[in-house]
């Protein structure tokens, strides 16, 4: 065949011969793409049973800053078989902190630290006994139980202080007790408003028992000849009412000081 001698002609001979060409790179691109395919898939598929078969956390190779196996950079592919074993080992994370993914309970086999306020709405229940406390805390907001002692050796399950740990109140399981670091510290019950403090039962006092209402601010007297006590027999206890006086005070009720004393045999 001639080829043609005119400009224009030999312009659209070249493009037809391109178009072609262009034609058959394409056919052979995509033999090549669907190749890269079906290798892509068997390749996943091998990583897939290699993964759950020998485990994620064996396969987790600790590459990334965050420990994942895989790490994918900008601008560059990301293999589904590498992005699904990421996925994989974030599963495996969440099951280990939380339990099984699809479970509305959550289970926590290490310490929690919660920086904030937390609502419970259910209630709060605490064993770390080894009997169950499940049924008796049905319907309360906070039971504790647990393996401590009854508090009269500040061995008690809950314990509140202040900040530095020098004072606090502890519970024990027959016993509320003064606690922290301070060597002697007061224990108070106080009402609130013009309410009192109430004691349902008997009144059983192991200790002498000082109170007093001064005007001086001095909890004891310094002339004890003031007290008149009872005599009880053995085994009780002698109270009496002490009154007392600013000295050099000609009247004796002006400034007194009274005290209920009561002290064992």
């Amino acid at each position: 065949m001639t080829p043609p001698t005119d400009p224009l002609s030999q312009l659209s001979a070249q493009l037809e011969r391109l178009q072609a060409e262009v034609d058959v790179l394409r056919s052979a691109s995509a033999v090549l793409q669907r190749r890269s395919q079906r290798r892509a898939r068997a390749v996943g598929v091998g990583l897939a049973v290699a993964i759950f078969s020998a485990g994620v956390a064996r396969a987790a190779d600790g590459s990334c800053p965050n420990a994942l196996p895989f790490c994918f950079a900008a601008d560059t592919p990301a293999l589904a078989s590498q992005v699904n074993h990421d996925f994989a080992q974030l599963k495996e994370w969440l099951e280990q902190k939380v339990g099984v993914v699809g479970s509305a309970a959550v289970t926590v086999n290490g310490a929690v630290t919660v920086n904030g306020t937390s609502a419970f709405l259910g209630g709060v229940r605490v064993q770390t006994g080894g009997t169950s406390n499940a049924a008796t805390a049905s319907g309360k907001a906070l039971f504790i139980s647990s393996g401590n002692g009854d508090g009269q050796a500040a061995n008690g399950a809950l314990e509140v202080r202040h900040d530095n740990l020098s004072q606090g109140v502890g519970i024990g399981f027959n016993t509320v007790y003064a606690t922290g670091s301070n060597a002697d510290q007061p224990l108070n019950l106080k009402a609130r408003g013009n309410s009192s403090v109430t004691v349902v039962g008997d009144v059983h006092v192991s200790a002498n028992v000082w109170g007093a209402s001064t005007t001086l601010g001095d909890g004891r007297f310094s002339n004890p000849s003031g007290f008149n006590f009872v005599d009880c027999a053995s085994g009780q206890y002698v109270c009496g009412v002490g009154l007392g006086h600013v000295g050099n005070d000609a009247n004796y009720w002006t400034g007194a000081r009274v005290q209920l004393r009561c002290c064992t045999l």
